[in-house]
């Protein structure tokens, strides 16, 4: 059976299932060229409209995939407008065919500017009415289940803690409950959708857990507020929709629960799926198909045993209760075991210590009490009210997941599985992680195969022109590929600055310092104006102290300051001020216009040492050596491609990028960086005036056109 046979099917089955439950379908009278050309719809519809070749073709090309059934990857970079080319041809298909597509990326800026700016556009432009939605995972919205259950653990005064301490109730637990949880609480009752991202201040972590859902603890039909439930709101509005837009994390948590139930639990049928910012996908699957275990969730598992087994005591019989509060001391006993071992073991280690061979970890005792503990839930599941009892059954189905989990990490026994430990967060708490190594096969079978056509974009999927690196990684086997023009003019508007005589980055001693005074010469030629990026906070510190003591006159922002928003906002707002950044700022960051005229780029990008998925990667690539320009040197240029565009944004932008890093002139392998950048003119070095030269030339180009 074919996909779109298949599709047929479901949508029969959805239309069974109640009113509302499938997009509607009708004439769709136009093509590309009418919607996209001179004179068309989004012309007549938008206020000084700029036709964009590049746009057009990536357009054309989407939409004779999707009426072909044929994949496609994408090349479409800054300034392009794919976002529009691909939905233009997934809205006409849908619409067409009565059916859905699904456009997936890997951050939230991407998600609010399809579903807040371009889809409504697209609304009000097209003689095409069509419906979309933006849809998240459970653990984005205020669970009231949750919530419930939060406030009787509090008014029992026993959250959170190991030991029993009575069952006399508070009678008013919002005097024991943090006030950020209060708070959400109250929010609780006054949203109307439960999205997280309406709150106007950013939650604890932790507190938010409290009062949210996940497919794990979610109850589903048998929820005593399932009339209520924002998630299922959400969802049943997706299934009206022709464009669902989320997120690659529940996507793969769709995928996840149709390879167990042999159905689409979470997205309704949808014949054409749409991948942005692509480049992505491989390393959050390696995650997502991982798992972790915590300390903390081994303690709420416990602690929730705990809680049940005490509820049931009464009415089970003496030898099940006791066989319980056995398999309770155990786990406890044993995690705590674990737990020690664990930083013994990882001892003074700054990077994640990966664990390669059987045994290393004694995880059989904790595994086998966790396999008692989900005996004890079904036990204690039998004797409880029925909410409880779909509890027990959710909870049951943690510890066998855990069970599994704790003997696959004694035995390292998924070959295609990277295994280690480290500590995270502000308490360095100690976790073991499993992440995957290849999620090739995985994708093209569990997602792009189950499609018509599935489009991967992204502004860099190309290295010096070859996306092969990208499909490799994501398990594109079969594709029709195509790389469009950047619709700027790069060699007028942008200027590169490379120099053999750049700082040695493998000097660690003398590297910072000479970085430092550079960039206070940049800062001064640029006059503010600035954007630095670094590949380690140690740098970024060094530079950062230096320059402020300098006192040059420009507001320095620096990352892990204030949040990335906030920094990004001020960066905007004040023209002349200056922002340093490591990873999480090279890309995503869109700073249009003089605030950023400057961008350095301190070194190559290339993969963190001691990262364990990377470890096993070269390993299986044969080691450094052969692994460094099959795996070390793609991802670098990848990264390194996302930096550089931060430097223009729109066709007036003009900018200096300079790039600290002696071996993109020195080494070979520079020159695959150098020619995966855009045709910008270049220079040798910073000459006195030179940034500022090319800065001012721009600035009177600007004069002379006004």
């Amino acid at each position: 059976m074919d996909n779109e046979t298949q599709y047929q099917d479901d949508v029969q089955d959805e239309i069974k299932r109640g009113p509302d439950t499938g997009p509607s379908s009708g004439p769709v009278e136009w093509d590309i060229d009418d919607v996209l050309g001179v004179g068309g719809y989004i012309d007549r519809a938008m206020d000084g409209y700029e036709f964009r070749k590049s746009q057009i073709d990536l357009a054309r090309k989407i939409s004779w995939g999707m009426e072909n059934h044929r994949h496609i990857v994408a090349e479409g970079p800054t300034g392009c407008g794919k976002g529009i080319a691909y939905l233009l041809p997934g809205i006409k298909q849908a619409v067409k065919n009565g059916s859905r597509i699904v456009v997936c990326t890997a951050n939230i800026a991407l998600q609010e500017q399809l579903v807040n700016k371009d889809l409504p556009f697209l609304q009000k432009a097209l003689p095409t009415e069509f419906k979309f939605i933006l849809v998240k995972g459970l653990n984005n919205y205020f669970c009231k289940r949750a919530m419930m259950a939060c406030r009787e653990e509090f008014a029992q005064g026993s959250f959170g803690k190991a030991e029993d301490v009575g069952d006399k109730p508070i009678e008013n637990f919002y005097s024991v409950m943090p006030k950020g949880l209060v708070e959400l609480c109250e929010w609780g009752k006054r949203t109307e959708t439960g999205d997280r991202s309406e709150l106007k201040f950013e939650p604890d972590p932790y507190h938010w857990s409290m009062v949210s859902s996940s497919a794990d603890d979610c109850h589903g039909d048998n929820c005593p507020f399932l009339g209520e439930c924002f998630g299922k709101k959400a969802r049943l509005k997706m299934n009206s929709s022709h464009v669902i837009v989320s997120n690659y994390h529940f996507l793969f948590a769709s995928i996840s629960l149709r390879m167990v139930t042999e159905k689409d639990v979470l997205f309704p049928p949808f014949l054409y799926l749409v991948c942005d910012e692509a480049h992505k996908i491989a390393d959050i699957a390696r995650s997502f198909f991982g798992w972790e275990i915590s300390v903390q969730r081994v303690s709420r598992l416990i602690a929730s045993f705990r809680k049940r087994i005490r509820q049931a005591e009464k009415k089970m019989d003496k030898e099940s209760y006791a066989s319980a509060i056995k398999a309770h001391d155990h786990a406890f006993k044993a995690a705590d075991e674990l737990n020690s071992f664990m930083i013994k073991m990882y001892g003074k280690e700054k990077t994640p210590l990966r664990v390669k061979k059987t045994g290393v970890i004694p995880t059989r005792v904790l595994s086998n009490a966790a396999k008692d503990m989900a005996e004890g839930f079904r036990e204690a599941g039998r004797h409880l009210t029925k909410d409880a009892k779909v509890e027990c059954g959710k909870l049951k189905t943690q510890a066998e997941k855990l069970s599994v989990q704790l003997e696959e990490l004694g035995n390292i026994s998924d070959p295609n599985g990277v295994y280690y430990i480290e500590r995270f967060g502000k308490a360095g708490a100690m976790r073991a992680c499993k992440r995957m190594l290849d999620v090739s096969e995985l994708l093209w079978e569990e997602m792009i195969q189950k499609t018509c056509c599935t489009v991967t974009t992204s502004a860099t999927m190309a290295i010096a022109g070859d996306c092969d690196y990208v499909k490799n990684e994501i398990g594109m086997k079969e594709s029709e590929d195509i790389i469009v023009e950047s619709p700027f003019d790069f060699k007028r508007q942008a200027l590169v600055v490379l120099s053999e005589r750049a700082p040695d980055p493998q000097d660690r001693e003398t590297y910072p310092d000479k970085v430092a005074v550079i960039m206070e010469e940049i800062i001064r030629q640029a006059e503010g104006r600035t954007l630095g990026l670094f590949t380690s906070y140690r740098v970024l510190r060094h530079v950062a102290e230096h320059v402020r003591s300098k006192d040059l006159g420009y507001k320095i922002l620096v990352h892990g300051e204030l949040t990335r928003t906030e920094l990004v906002r001020q960066f905007k707002e004040d023209v002349n001020s200056v922002l340093l950044g490591t990873e999480s700022f090279w890309a995503g960051i869109d700073v249009k216009g003089e605030a950023l005229s400057c961008l350095v780029i301190d070194k190559i990008p290339f993969p963190t040492p001691g990262d364990p998925v990377l470890d096993a990667m070269q390993d299986a690539a044969g080691g450094f050596k052969s692994s460094f320009f099959k795996i070390s040197v793609p991802r670098a240029v990848l990264q390194f491609r996302q930096g550089a565009g931060r430097l223009i944004r729109s066709a007036t932008d003009r900018g200096v990028l300079v790039v600290l890093d002696r071996r993109l002139v020195t080494k070979g392998y520079g020159d695959l960086f150098c020619k995966s950048l855009p045709p910008m003119m270049r220079a040798n070095g910073i000459k006195k005036g030179e940034i500022r030269g090319w800065l001012m030339e721009g600035e009177k180009d600007d004069s002379t056109n006004t």
